[in-house]
């Protein structure tokens, strides 16, 4: 079975347009955009990806478990992860919702800024777990006291949604139009650059290929 289309019989097809082809999960629910589910994340390929991914410091989770240094984590796919892959489960085919976090290894062109990981988790409030995890609350407010976290939060509250209004509610877990509130927020050198030079009309797609070359590990 064609794991793109349903068909059966297309083992030549997915040969030749694997790495063109798009992952379906399921065929009994609507799936959007070539998203691998749990059952593909947690084992296999998939949990190879997830674990590879996540000791790069990469995610494209809606809250990054790796934040989480003392608290237990029960599943490490309680992030929600979106995954995009091709239909043999080998290939990332979407790399509009990824981002990497201040503790990646790699070069600092890549990473966010620790105080827009604090910005993001902001935005999502107690979606996010703000008030729910002490550590978190400790991380973004440096404060032990659930109350007094909140009470800044409240503080906080007019400035972000004045801020953000274009891409939603603040409170809720994601923003309107994209998947986490840490793709809104993402202030690396790679990321403003991408909305500034590689945005110009006169850079070629050459150079843009180049650029980021240069920045990938050797």
């Amino acid at each position: 079975v064609n794991p793109s289309t349903g068909y059966i019989g297309d083992r030549c097809v997915l040969m030749i347009r694997q790495r063109q082809s798009r992952f379906i999960s399921c065929f009994d629910e609507v799936v959007y955009y070539s998203v691998c589910r749990r059952a593909q994340l947690s084992e296999g390929t998939g949990r190879a990806i997830i674990e590879c991914l996540t000791r790069w410091g990469i995610s494209s989770e809606q809250f990054p478990l790796s934040l989480l240094r003392t608290t237990t984590v029960a599943d490490p796919l309680d992030g929600d992860w979106n995954v995009q892959a091709d239909a043999t489960l080998t290939h990332l085919v979407d790399f509009s919702h990824w981002y990497t976090l201040p503790w990646s290894p790699l070069s600092g062109s890549w990473k966010m800024s620790n105080d827009a990981v604090k910005e993001a988790i902001k935005c999502g409030g107690e979606r996010l777990s703000l008030f729910k995890i002490p550590e978190i609350t400790r991380f973004v407010y440096n404060t032990n006291d659930t109350d007094n976290g909140r009470s800044m939060w409240e503080k906080d509250i007019t400035h972000l949604n004045q801020k953000y209004k274009e891409m939603g509610t603040i409170s809720q877990r994601k923003p309107l139009y994209s998947w986490s509130w840490f793709l809104e927020v993402d202030d690396s050198p790679l990321s403003k650059w991408t909305l500034t030079e590689g945005l110009h009309p006169s850079l070629s797609p050459h150079e843009i290929l180049n650029k980021i070359y240069s920045l990938l590990p050797n």
